[in-house]
């Protein structure tokens, strides 16, 4: 009675807030095919049609879910789904994840058998097969992505031999570059359809004359949210104890970051709030600079541009990263020298389809602050020539600060700019994908320029302008290889940096310069293979020296005083030079061993590092103890465990030694400083509560010794007074607890709850009592982020924080020092600041053309305007204090365009 035809199509798409999953290298394949029932009525009435359906299709090729997408006719819609329901398919395969579930589209077609007229043998001949008349490509709107395994049906209107008309149905499927090719579509006037997941239906109409070949370009647009929607999740064993993953996607919405991917770090649990959100990572209580980003795995310099003051951008265009993994403590021996946290930055492979672009403006309410550009694409049609990514940013402070000087004619003026770059060149070496050399420069430049007009003159005093830049610039090729469970990489890396500070006075003895240089050069080395079924050895280490070279113009101490000798000295300026050169190596291996089929995972690893440091003669602030040299050598053993009770419960713990150098600067100082060391555990679990949502929850405790503390005691060297500097004397410790719940994007949402309920507590060696840590002891810290997609391209977010006031110190008394002609105290019991609490919106609405997109968001801070403290400014003789507010109602401007 009727004859089945199956068609599948549009194997494989993933949601379009995913990351980009693995490549199926299989497939899902019908083996199982049940007959639908051909309706009754329909069949008496020989009327056709066919039913286009989305299957979703489990790991073992069972079809778990029937969706109606379109249909010709009503009737044929319920005998289609029931049909399906019984289809049997071989399992899609992603590469090493294996089986993997994934949806497709099913087009069911309605056909009636007929009757085989009797004809003569010699006549059967297969006729000749139409031409090909009709091709395209399809394309995403504004991104101009390839739309591939998306069907196209062309529907043409007939003129039959006997004066009446026929509607004349002809379909085909893209192929993964988004082409696709007709054959025999009937000349007129063709209505075309396109269908794909996750995309509006397109449709249209086109003109083909008698004899012509038809090409065409479609764009179709991305839907908002579709119920379709597949993500095919990699299950690579979780390592760290608490390791945090972000998505570009997401922090390109997330309220307050201005799309920047550290300061986004800010909003993670165990990170600490800095005052007027500064660009500084306080992590589990640790210093800032006990943290180390890391950038392809070598180490920044400088984090933030004007080192984090005003909550300036990060020297790093987040356009290049692909992926960021922020480790609060617990971290793998692959990175030392920090012993609080690490953050790990990998930058994008140059993409090579086609050439991509944006360009960008950042503004404060009408004022240009900020000017990017970005590109990126393969250098030639031939893939084999490699491909490149380029981002340049430049600030237009400057600028608006010179206008404002002159429309008011101000006589003081300040002249902050920024700028920074990126250039990485990806060239493929072979065939087989396997080998990559990597090409990769980057640099940050700040400077900063303040004058005072007024000051200038012989009978002047005050500082006439002050000056300082600061920049810093790498090299960093690469070669890397990787085959299954085997990976080399080595990385040698060169590179310069540069301060240089200084005053101009008229005042007798108070000039000031400081310059400071580096030149540095290293070499990193990482690896891994499978060594056991059961285990996999990671392995490598790396070389580094840094030659620090400094000049300065100081004033000199003052000398030794008795009371009641003359208060008012002149000083005479110091002028001095020195040379610092330091060395550090490292070696680390780790293993991952897997027992119990894969639930229970362990990695033991070891750190080996050693430094080296020396110096040249140097007259003033010098240690003469580093002129014969000083080595130290630590060895750090780390363990983590993690059990996986079942996909979606598991539980973690974490110990291990964590040491860092202290600066050259420092052994400039004094020379027999020892290493700081950290001491850190942590442990918890992780649940899946339902799809998608998270939750994750863990306590820690750090502890820290050997910290170097400043001090004001002073020693006389050969008739020199010179200063002690600074001494091993200073401990931390901070404990504490962290959640983290966390909504991955769903039906347009996603966002987290974090919050850090901590302790942070410091105090010297000859002290009894542990003291809370002053600004950055906030015993809880909430931050809830939400973002959600409205519908017709506007996003908005909103990001609320809470968090209790930092630890202060009250004066339990004061008195007038006459040698230093000021006011002392000693503190007495500590207090804490007021809470701060803050609501921040975010807005973006997104454009859309063929061959671009463009956005305009709003990026509010602080939207109710509450009055915050950040600090207490004390009175010149200690009596009184008032509180400094943090920033009012902010509000900011972007402007992007996207092709």
């Amino acid at each position: 009675m009727s004859l089945l035809l199956a068609t599948l199509t549009s194997l494989f798409v993933v949601a379009p807030e995913a990351p980009a999953p693995p490549s199926l290298t299989k497939f899902p394949e019908l083996i199982e095919l049940v007959e639908a029932e051909y309706p009754t009525e329909l069949a008496a009435k020989r009327i056709e049609g066919s039913v286009l359906l989305a299957l979703t299709i489990d790991a073992q090729g069972e079809v778990q879910r029937v969706e109606l997408v379109e249909t010709s006719t009503p009737a044929f819609s319920e005998p289609a789904l029931t049909a399906a329901t019984h289809f049997r398919f071989s399992p899609a395969e992603a590469g090493e994840l294996g089986p993997v579930p994934v949806i497709v589209n099913f087009r069911y077609d309605f056909t009636l058998r007929k009757e085989s007229p009797q004809i003569d043998p010699e006549l059967d001949r297969e006729p000749p097969p139409p031409p090909i008349n009709f091709v395209g490509q399809l394309r995403e709107s504004g991104t101009r992505a390839p739309l591939g395994f998306a069907t196209v049906f062309v529907e043409s209107l007939v003129r039959t031999s006997t004066g009446g008309t026929m509607l004349v149905h002809t379909s085909t499927e893209a192929d993964d570059s988004g082409r696709f090719a007709l054959r025999g579509v009937p000349a007129g006037t063709l209505r075309v359809q396109v269908l794909s997941q996750f995309f509006e239906a397109f449709e249209t109409t086109e003109t083909l004359e008698a004899g012509e070949i038809i090409e065409v370009l479609y764009f179709l647009e991305r839907a908002e949210r579709n119920p379709y929607e597949v993500i095919v999740r990699d299950r690579r064993p979780r390592k760290e104890v608490a390791k945090r993953t972000l998505k570009m996607e997401e922090i390109q919405l997330i309220p307050g970051a201005q799309g920047d991917v550290i300061r986004v770090i800010q909003n993670m649990p165990g990170v600490a709030r800095t005052p007027f959100g500064l660009g500084l990572l306080v992590i589990r209580g640790a210093s800032p600079q006990d943290t180390g980003v890391f950038l392809d795995g070598h180490r920044l310099p400088i984090l933030f541009h004007f080192g984090g003051v005003g909550g300036v951008t990060s020297v790093v265009n987040s356009r290049i990263i692909e992926d960021l993994n922020f480790y609060p403590g617990g971290f793998s021996p692959m990175y030392g020298r920090a012993s609080g946290g690490a953050v790990e930055l990998n930058t994008k492979s140059a993409a090579t389809d086609r050439i991509h672009g944006e360009a960008q403006l950042d503004l404060l309410t009408l004022v240009p602050i900020t000017a990017s550009v970005f590109l990126e694409g393969p250098v030639s049609d031939d893939p084999k020539h490699g491909a490149f990514v380029f981002s340049v940013r430049r600030s237009s402070i400057d600028g608006v600060f010179a206008l404002a000087s002159q429309i008011l004619d101000s006589t003081f003026a300040a002249a902050p700019r920024y700028f920074d770059y990126q250039l990485r060149y990806d060239l493929p070496l072979g065939s087989d994908g396997k080998r990559k050399l990597t090409l990769f420069g980057y640099g940050s430049d700040d400077e900063i320029v303040v004058i005072g007009a007024d000051s200038i003159g012989p009978d002047s005093s005050s500082p006439a302008g002050t000056q300082s830049r600061t920049y810093f610039h790498r090299f960093n090729p690469s070669f890397s290889y990787r085959d299954g469970d085997t990976f080399f990489r080595v990385s040698p890396i060169i590179g310069a940096d540069f301060t240089n500070t200084q005053t101009d006075n008229s005042g007798s003895g108070s000039g000031f310069r400081f310059r400071l240089s580096a030149v540095n050069a290293g070499l990193r080395v990482d690896a891994a293979t499978r060594i056991a079924p059961f285990a996999v050895l990671n392995a490598g280490g790396d070389v580094l020296y840094v030659r620090y070279e400094t000049e300065s113009e100081l004033p000199a101490f003052p000398p030794v005083k008795n009371f009641p000798s003359p208060v008012a000295t002149d000083l005479p300026t110091r002028r001095d030079q020195a040379e610092v050169p330091s060395t550090a190596a490292s070696l680390y291996t780790e293993l991952q061993l897997e027992f119990f089929d894969e639930r229970l995972k362990i990695w033991p690893g070891l750190r080996l590092d050693i430094y080296d440091f020396r110096s040249e003669p140097s007259d003033i602030l010098f240690d003469d103890r580093l002129l014969d040299g000083r080595t130290l050598v630590s060895v750090d053993p780390r363990l983590t465990v993690r059990y996986d009770f079942s996909d979606r419960f598991a539980v973690k713990g974490q110990i291990g030694l964590y040491r860092q150098n202290p600066f050259a600067f420092q052994f400039y100082l004094n020379a027999d400083l020892p290493l700081q060391t950290g001491t850190q555990a942590s442990g918890g679990f992780e649940v899946e509560l339902v799809e998608s949502l998270r939750l994750d929850l863990q306590g820690f405790y750090r502890y820290a010794n050997d910290i170097p503390k400043g001090v004001s005691d002073q020693i006389v060297v050969d008739g020199q007074v010179r200063a002690v500097g600074l001494l091993p004397i200073l401990n931390q410790r901070s404990y504490g607890l962290e959640v983290l719940l966390r909504l991955e994007k769903r039906w347009g949402l996603f966002g987290w709850v974090a919050y850090t309920l901590s302790r942070s507590e410091n105090k010297d060696d000859d002290e009894l009592d542990w003291q809370a840590n002053f600004t950055f002891d906030q015993t809880h810290n909430l931050n809830i982020v939400a973002v959600y997609e409205l519908g017709l391209n506007w996003d908005a977010g909103l990001r609320f924080r809470f968090v209790t006031g930092g630890a202060i110190g009250s004066t339990a008394a004061r008195w007038y020092d006459a040698d230093r002609d000021g006011y002392s105290r000693s503190f007495g019991d500590r207090r804490r600041a007021p809470d701060f609490h803050q609501l921040d919106l975010f807005i973006k609405k997104r454009f859309v053309f063929d061959e671009w997109y463009f956005e305009l968001y709003l990026d509010v801070q602080n939207v109710y305007n509450r009055t915050n403290t950040e600090f207490f400014i004390q009175s010149f003789d200690f009596k009184t204090s008032v509180p400094f507010p943090g920033l009012p109602i902010f509000p900011s401007v972007g402007l992007r365009g996207v092709f």
